[in-house]
């Protein structure tokens, strides 16, 4: 009877510490569900969008082509500010220079509004209408402005935006060019050329 009450006893401890372990698993996965996620779309109103190339240039101090090999983690544009908009870093490596002086192969930061930023609490996305982000491992002609912003890290004095916010980001795809949403029509019309057209025509009215 001992042995048989023994036995019992086990079987109800091992019953005991399944439950538990269920219970722990059901806990976290909870947890990880209710995770607070916020999710914000933002249209910006440009004043002027540049309609053309040469308005382009003249608003563009460095002009690359340039390869993105990874990015930071977005963050807040002012910190410490959960009102302000998010701001996610791209690293690009410089391929060519058609205007300005970053130097060739050299790694630069290209600064987007938009991303997703992780707190260890909360997820927050921002995703900005018309515009088509830097991806990883694409290649880009990018019309840039450099940034003064001071972050403390590597990429100080490095750190760059793009000419009206999305116009100056051209996609370098399949011997093709592919511009953000947003662009106006007069540089639309240049998705109607080739990369080569297009890079010569950058070239020559860079060059003038």
């Amino acid at each position: 009877m001992n042995y048989m009450n023994a036995i019992l006893v086990s079987v109800g401890i091992i019953w005991q510490l399944v439950g538990s372990m269920v219970m722990a698993q059901n806990r976290s996965m909870g947890e990880e569900a209710i995770r607070p996620f916020s999710s914000r779309t933002t249209t910006i109103t440009q004043r002027h969008l540049p309609e053309s190339l040469s308005e382009l240039l003249a608003s563009s101090p460095d002009v690359i082509v340039a390869t993105c090999e990874g990015e930071l983690p977005a963050r807040l544009s002012v910190r410490d500010d959960p009102r302000s908009d998010l701001v996610t870093d791209r690293l690009l490596r410089v391929d060519r220079v058609l205007k300005g002086k970053i130097a060739p192969k050299k790694q630069i930061v290209v600064q987007e509004l938009g991303g997703i930023m992780h707190d260890g609490q909360r997820v927050t996305k921002q995703v900005i209408n018309g515009q088509n982000p830097i991806q990883v491992r694409s290649k880009y002609l990018l019309f840039l402005r450099p940034l003064p912003d001071v972050t403390h890290d590597r990429f100080d004095g490095n750190r760059y935006s793009i000419t009206a916010i999305w116009a100056g980001s051209f996609h370098l795809i399949n011997g093709r060019i592919r511009l953000s949403d947003a662009v106006g029509q007069g540089l639309r019309e240049l998705e109607a050329l080739t990369e080569v057209e297009v890079l010569e025509r950058v070239r020559i009215a860079a060059s003038r």
